[in-house]
C-alpha cells in the first residue's frame, strides 16, 4: 500500500499528491516513493481536575500519519503513530524549539542520508509535509502571537484584525500572503532587536525551519473542527436559532423539536442535547459531532416555519453549502472557485443581519480556504477529529 497506486486527473483533488505543494516540492516531486509525513500537536489533560489542579496533568503530544497510504487507512487510530510526548509546562519552561530538537534532527537524517528498506531497492528520503492542529496549537508550534485578539494574528496573511469585518477574499489588495521570504525578514528583525514582542505576528524563530524541504510559511494546513464545527457554525446555528424562538416558537417548543426529532439510527448517538442559547456564549454547548448533527439537521427541524427568501435562514444554507464542499474528500478546481464566492456572499450577508456582531477569526481563516484547498488538496484529511480521538489512549494508560 506503500507504493504510489493513485492516479492524479487534471482539476481534480482528491489527495496532496493532487495539489500544488505537492507538485512544486524539490523532494515529493521528484521522490515518488518520498516518506510523507503529517504531524499533528495539540495539549490535552490526562485526568479531569478541577481549580488550582487544572493545567498539573497536562501533556503535549506529538503524532503523525504516513500520507503515503490512503486517507481510509489513516483514519484508524493504530496508524496514528506518538512522535513525542512532553510535560506542558516543559513548553513554558524550555520552549518549543528544545522540544523539537531530537524530531528535527532525526528529520534531518531523513532528509539527507534517507532509509533502506528492504522490499524497495532504492534508499527513501522524507519529510514533513504538512503540520496540523487546532490554531492555538499551530500559533505556539509556530511561533506566531498566540492571542486572537492580537493586530495581526493570521499565520496566512498579515491583514490586521479590524479588517476581518469588511474584507472576505484573498483577492482584496489588503490581504498580502505571508512567504518564506517575508518570514524569514520578521524572524530576522526579531534577532536584532530582542525588545520587540512579536513582528507582524511572529514571535520568534521555529526550528522546523531549519530543515531543508519544510518550511512554516507553505504549511497551508487548517482544521475544519474547530474552526467550522466548534466555532463558526455554533456561533451561527445560535443566532438563527435566537431568531426563530424571537419570531416563531417558544422556548420549550423550540427545544421540544431538537429532542423530538429522528435523527436517525447512525445519528442516535450524536443527537443533540438541550442548547444553550442565551448563557452569553458564542457556542451551543456542544462537541463537534453534535454541532455537526444540529447543523445538517437544521432545514428539517425548522423549515416548514421559514418562507424561502428569508435572510436568516438563506445565511444557514449559504454555510450548509459551504460545509458541503469543505468536508468533501473529492474536490474540483471548479468547486474551489465556487466556496470563494459562497464565503464572500456569506460574511457579506452575516454583516448585513448582525452589522453590531462582529465576525470571529475563524471566519476570517475561512477565506483563505480555497487556496489551501488548491495546495494542499481536501482540507478533510487535515482535521484533528481522529488525531483527538488517540488522546483517549494515553488517558486509559
Amino acid at each position: 500500500m506503500f507504493k504510489p497506486r493513485h492516479m492524479p486527473k487534471e482539476g481534480v483533488y482528491a489527495d496532496l499528491r493532487d495539489a500544488a505543494y505537492f507538485k512544486k516540492s524539490p523532494l515529493f516531486s521528484i521522490e515518488k516513493d518520498a516518506i510523507q509525513i503529517q504531524l499533528f500537536y495539540d495539549d490535552f489533560e490526562t485526568a479531569n481536575p478541577l481549580g488550582s489542579k487544572k493545567g498539573i496533568h497536562k501533556l503535549g503530544a506529538i503524532y503523525f500519519t504516513l500520507r503515503n497510504f490512503p486517507p481510509i487507512f489513516n483514519s484508524s487510530l493504530i496508524n496514528i503513530h506518538l512522535g513525542a510526548l512532553f510535560h506542558a509546562q516543559d513548553i513554558k519552561r524550555y520552549g518549543f524549539n528544545l522540544i523539537l530538537e531530537p524530531l528535527v534532527s532525526d528529520l534531518k537524517v531523513l532528509e539527507t542520508e534517507g532509509l533502506k528498506v528492504p522490499r524497495l531497492k532504492d534508499v527513501i528520503h522524507g519529510t514533513i509535509v504538512q503540520v496540523t492542529g487546532d490554531n492555538l496549537g499551530l500559533h505556539g508550534l509556530f511561533g506566531f502571537v498566540e492571542s486572537f485578539g492580537a493586530r495581526y494574528c493570521c499565520r496566512f496573511c498579515l491583514l490586521e484584525k479590524d479588517c476581518f469585518q469588511t474584507v472576505f477574499c484573498e483577492d482584496d489588495p489588503k490581504v498580502v500572503l505571508r512567504t518564506i521570504e517575508m518570514h524569514k525578514l520578521h524572524c530576522q528583525t526579531l534577532q536584532t532587536d530582542p525588545t520587540l514582542p512579536h513582528i507582524y505576528g511572529v514571535k520568534r524563530i521555529c526550528l522546523l525551519n531549519s530543515l531543508q524541504y519544510f518550511n512554516t510559511a507553505n504549511n497551508f494546513s487548517v482544521d475544519i473542527m474547530h474552526d467550522i464545527l466548534e466555532g463558526v457554525a455554533q456561533f451561527e446555528v445560535k443566532l438563527v436559532l435566537q431568531y426563530i424562538k424571537e419570531n416563531f416558537l417558544n422556548a420549550e417548543q423550540l427545544a421540544g423539536r431538537i429532542h423530538a426529532f429522528d435523527y436517525g439510527y447512525n445519528q442516535q448517538r450524536n443527537r443533540p442535547p438541550r442548547v444553550k442559547l442565551f448563557d452569553g456564549s458564542n457556542d451551543l454547548g456542544l462537541n463537534a459531532i453534535q454541532s455537526w448533527c444540529l447543523l445538517r439537521n437544521m432545514p428539517l427541524l425548522f423549515g416548514d416555519l421559514i418562507q424561502s427568501d428569508d435572510q436568516h435562514w438563506h445565511l444557514l444554507l449559504l454555510l450548509l453549502h459551504i460545509v458541503n464542499i469543505v468536508f468533501s474528500p473529492v474536490l474540483t478546481e471548479g468547486m474551489t472557485i465556487y466556496l470563494k464566492h459562497l464565503i464572500i456572499d456569506h460574511h457579506q450577508l452575516f454583516k448585513q443581519l448582525f452589522p453590531a456582531i462582529n465576525l470571529l477569526p475563524k471566519h476570517h481563516f475561512m477565506i483563505h480556504y480555497p487556496r489551501n484547498i488548491k495546495n494542499i488538496g481536501p482540507v478533510l484529511h487535515m482535521w484533528c477529529m481522529r488525531y483527538e480521538a488517540k488522546h483517549n489512549f494515553l488517558r486509559s494508560n
